[in-house]
């Protein structure tokens, strides 16, 4: 019997097809075609699979049918697969490729040497972590340093959101664009050009729409938002979410995208206090949806799987055993409910008005637990605060009631007495939420304080009552005092008025205080 003829070397290619290669199966390397490719009846391409791109698994090319010659469409990359038929994703023919993407020297000026990254992360951790908790302290230290190290586009531009975010603006500066904010905004829709797909791009774009926010660049600050929003939804790291972009792979990722998913509603919907009624990027969180994890636990990179219907929700009554980003979240999506409130057309004038009482009540209750927490949570406060506020204005739009309710007005002015007293109580200690260390502070009681300025001019001007003189000052020294913290927008608008061309206030509340006293005592 003779033996099978064994193809020579020339027979067969050095290596495996390009359509072998994306699909993990066996290649025969024949010529000119494998056996697969021919069974397929399409052109059998033995070309090196990234010699077209920087990354072999972020190609895909395919053959044409119009003519004999074997021409190649241009590579898909794997952010037009994730839009275009995710289910590619879903069954494993393609990972999710790393984009290789230079930094830019105007980029790295701001970030500065290993020491100074420690330094801007420990002062990062210390501050705005405490309050907006988004970014796994352990992950930073253990992983992200490293990358940063190595110059990753995504972890630069996370460290660089992190620098200017934790940035105190000197007092002569009344601009808060500054070189640095230009800089990570440039550089942020560089990296979104790319094609760059990454929780870390997704953070930093969090981080510096809290920046515009608590400094008013508008309509930046709504417009960012409204991109994480789309980002989060590229990514599936919503709770609905039926496609991922990114492999969660322990227990500490999956809560990071959690935590990153409740920032976008917490800024989604403080966006809103001052001026109700544009629709919210994120729809309102259910009530059985999970709160996150133990702060400490998170800090420690120690996440414990617990069953998710003992697990603290949305729902859960408000305790001093919650953490504090958790509830902050509960306040944020009580904040939601009464956007809704005030905001949506009334179809039944009673329902609406029982729906008012129990919202204030619930905020109320809150307000009482958060005020016996050793120590007062008070961030969540100034966000209750500025919720009930919101909730007992005036609507923008009084064509929105059925009728005029002089019930429901009563109930509001009461609240929001109540309000006023609680908030003096706390002023002439200097406790108050917004004279705290001016670092460490976070926007949520800006609009509050700045709500129940308005309301004491307002009793100045019907009463003449003295101690609302007082208190007036007392928050107006309350708001000065951050005002390089959270400078909110700059020294002068032109668009106000143009008296307000003559005054020096550095900041949109207090400015906008003075437009309260000139049109009042007009």
């Amino acid at each position: 019997m003779q033996s099978p003829v064994v193809p020579s070397c020339a027979e067969k290619a050095q290596q495996a097809c390009v359509a072998c290669k994306l699909r993990k199966r066996k290649c025969d390397k024949g010529l000119p075609q494998c056996g697969w490719c021919a069974s397929k009846n399409q052109v059998c391409d033995y070309s090196p699979l990234g010699q077209h791109g920087n990354d072999s698994t972020s190609q895909w090319s395919y053959p044409s049918s119009l003519d004999e010659s074997p021409r190649k469409s241009p590579p898909v990359d794997f952010p037009t697969i994730l839009f275009m038929d995710p289910s590619i994703l879903q069954h494993g023919q393609i990972e999710r490729p790393r984009v290789t993407y230079p930094v830019p020297t105007y980029v790295m000026q701001f970030v500065g040497d290993m020491a100074e990254v420690i330094t801007t992360a420990s002062t990062y951790f210390e501050t705005v972590h405490v309050w907006m908790p988004i970014i796994s302290k352990k992950r930073f230290y253990d992983h992200h340093l490293q990358l940063l190290f190595h110059c990753q586009p995504d972890f630069t531009l996370l460290f660089l959101a992190m620098k200017l975010i934790t940035s105190i603006l000197p007092d002569e500066l009344a601009n808060p664009r500054t070189p640095a904010y230009n800089a990570a905004k440039h550089f942020y829709l560089e990296m979104e050009a790319s094609g760059m797909i990454s929780i870390q791009v997704l953070q930093a774009g969090l981080l510096l729409s809290l920046y515009e926010l608590g400094h008013a660049i508008y309509p930046s600050a709504y417009l960012s938002i409204g991109a994480c929003t789309r980002y989060a939804y590229a990514l599936g790291i919503n709770k609905d979410a039926k496609t991922q972009a990114i492999k969660v792979l322990t227990l500490v990722e999956l809560e990071e995208n959690k935590r990153v998913w409740w920032g976008i509603i917490i800024l989604d919907r403080f966006l809103s206090t001052g001026s109700p009624g544009r629709p919210l990027a994120t729809g309102n969180p259910k009530l059985s949806d999970p709160l996150p994890a133990n702060d400490a636990a998170w800090d420690a990179g120690v996440i414990i799987q617990v069953v998710e219907a003992t697990s603290a929700t949305l729902y859960s009554p408000t305790n001093t055993h919650m953490s504090k980003f958790s509830l902050l979240c509960q306040t944020a999506g009580l904040l939601g409910q009464v956007l809704d409130h005030i905001s949506c057309p009334v179809l039944n004038q009673k329902m609406h008005d029982e729906e008012g009482i129990q919202l204030n009540q619930t905020l109320q209750a809150m307000i009482a637990v958060s005020e016996t927490m050793d120590p007062p949570d008070n961030d969540q406060i100034g966000m209750i605060y500025s919720t009930l506020m919101t909730l007992h204005s005036i609507p923008l739009y009084t064509s929105n009631m059925l009728h005029d309710s002089t019930d429901r007005i009563q109930r509001g002015n009461t609240a929001l007495e109540t309000t006023l007293k609680k908030m003096a109580k706390c002023l002439p200690n200097k406790s108050m939420h917004l004279t705290r260390n001016r670092e460490a502070v976070s926007p949520w009681g800006l609009y509050c304080v700045y709500r129940a300025a308005v309301l004491y001019m307002q009793r100045i001007r019907e009463t003449g009552d003295s101690g609302a003189v007082e208190n007036l000052l007392l928050l107006k020294q309350s708001l000065s005092t951050i005002r390089t913290r959270w400078n909110a927008a700059g020294t002068r608008h032109k668009l106000l008025a143009k008296w307000i061309l003559a005054h020096d206030l550095p900041g949109v509340y207090l400015q906008l205080l003075e437009v309260h006293e000139v049109v009042g005592n007009a």
